[in-house]
């Protein structure tokens, strides 16, 4: 059963938490023609006046005022635009909704997308760390390098692995992450 979720106020940490999380939905959950803009899945509801403003230059919103969130929120569409065409391009193969985790998969020519959030809950429980094997999803069997995405920092974390698996280790609760397979 959804939760009933009050937003908070303006300048909440839950709030600009949650913001981040619709725009990283927003980037990397639709593909190919099933994809919606931005502007169209932030709302009034959020008190998101401004988007437009910071995808075309960097500044922050009004309600967004720290540089941090700022920050992120430029590095969500950044890390979106450097793999425009595998979304564009891309299907989404899977999906995944446990009490405290949400994962999919899109895969492309190029290789394979697979974004992980945190879901709200009652007791404010980050996901447990999972191991996704990404060995099905892939058209062909070979060595791939994964490469991964937490948003604070400006490029994707290398990780060199012989297996399959991408370990997800501790996102926070309402965090999120994107892992790129090529």
């Amino acid at each position: 059963m959804p939760l009933a979720v009050n937003p908070g106020e303006k300048e909440s940490r839950p709030r600009r938490e949650r913001a981040h999380i619709k725009r990283f939905v927003a980037r990397f959950l639709g593909s190919g023609p099933s994809r919606r803009p931005l502007l169209e899945t932030m709302g009034a509801l959020e008190g998101a006046w401004g988007y437009r403003g910071t995808i075309e230059r960097a500044v922050s919103m009004g309600w967004l005022p720290d540089a941090s969130d700022a920050a992120i929120g430029h590095s969500i569409e950044d890390v979106a635009g450097l793999y425009k065409d595998m979304i564009d391009g891309g299907e989404r193969l899977d999906k995944h909704v446990s009490g405290r985790s949400a994962w999919w998969v899109i895969r492309s020519r190029r290789g394979l997308l697979i974004a992980v959030i945190s879901v709200e809950n009652e007791d404010l429980l980050p996901p447990e760390p999972m191991k996704i094997d990404y060995s099905s999803y892939l058209k062909e069997k070979e060595t791939m390098t994964v490469l991964e995405y937490d948003f604070r920092g400006d490029r994707g974390l290398l990780h060199l692995s012989v297996d399959t698996f991408i370990d997800t280790g501790n996102i926070p609760y309402r965090g999120f992450r994107l892992y790129v397979v090529t």
